[in-house]
């Protein structure tokens, strides 16, 4: 009894010090942040990881609702890897966050040709008006034929208007 005691006391103290070690629960979960005039997209899908950081080059963002930020805005006549994200929401906000909703495709990913949705729980945030700054957290994520397939993970995303 005593010997069975001991291992799990031993046992559940190595589990601790390992997840201290690696820094588990411990609030070290900063916002993701971007680069003046950068858009990056990082988190994970089905178990893979996701991590892109491209210019802001051909993105626009409106307000007004329906308000909305696309990664890439107007047509493009040649093949891009860049990642497209548009992301909508309703309520007007010139600061601070309301829900979303999103679809997303990336070219430089382990889906190259799959697109995603993003739905309950995914929100947006605005910095400021005059940072520009907007920050997008996308959850419930599905994929194929009318977004029908659920996926596994998160995806958090910025985009940093100013020059």
């Amino acid at each position: 009894m005593i010997r069975a005691l001991v291992t799990k006391t031993l046992a559940s103290t190595v589990v601790l010090l390992a997840c201290v070690a690696a820094g588990c629960g411990s609030g070290d979960d900063a916002a993701l942040t971007c680069a003046p005039n950068t858009f990056r997209l990082t988190g994970s899908i089905d178990d893979m990881s996701i991590d892109v950081t491209q210019p802001l080059d051909r993105a626009e963002f409106s307000l007004i609702p329906p308000a909305d930020f696309q990664s890439i805005f107007g047509p493009s006549f040649t093949p891009t890897t860049d990642t497209n994200l548009h992301v909508m929401w309703a309520t007007p906000i010139l600061e601070g966050n309301t829900a979303a909703t999103a679809t997303l495709q990336i070219p430089t990913s382990p889906f190259p040709n799959d697109a995603f949705c993003a739905g309950e729980g995914s929100t947006v945030e605005v910095a400021g008006t005059t940072d520009k700054n907007f920050t997008f957290h996308l959850a419930s994520l599905t994929s194929g034929p009318g977004c029908a397939t659920p996926r596994r993970g998160t995806l958090d995303a910025c985009a940093n208007f100013a020059k």
